[in-house]
């Protein structure tokens, strides 16, 4: 898969996936975009309508909730929102992915840890 647009400010990223109007997104693209979210420094912006912007979603770093936005005017006000939070949250992408895999490698060690304490 690609990635129909990617926007970089500031160590903060904000990637764009286009679909025309009722094209589902399929489970593996939908599956990269959440991975490329968990980094933590990634906004995803999912268009419904390829020529113009009907309706969308925006996957907001840290949250687990999806915004919605209808229209061109609405998603042109996302992006220009998002200019402006990027402008003030500078993001190191490289710390955020590494302190997310040192979360998940402490993780699997305990869960290691705890597996050879039940077999001893």
């Amino acid at each position: 898969m690609d990635f129909d647009g990617v926007v970089e400010r500031k160590g903060n990223f904000l990637i764009f996936e286009t679909k025309d109007l009722d094209v589902p997104l399929p489970a593996g693209q939908r599956y990269t975009l959440q991975a490329a979210h968990r980094l933590g420094c990634m906004t995803i912006m999912l268009i419904h309508g390829k020529k113009l912007p009907e309706r969308g979603e925006i996957w907001l770093p840290g949250q687990k909730t999806i915004e919605t936005f209808e229209g061109v005017d609405e998603a042109r006000a996302v992006v220009a929102w998002w200019f402006k939070q990027a402008d003030r949250t500078p993001q190191s992408a490289y710390i955020n992915f590494l302190e997310n895999k040192i979360t998940s490698l402490e993780n699997e060690l305990a869960k290691r840890k705890a597996r050879l304490e039940q077999t001893t």
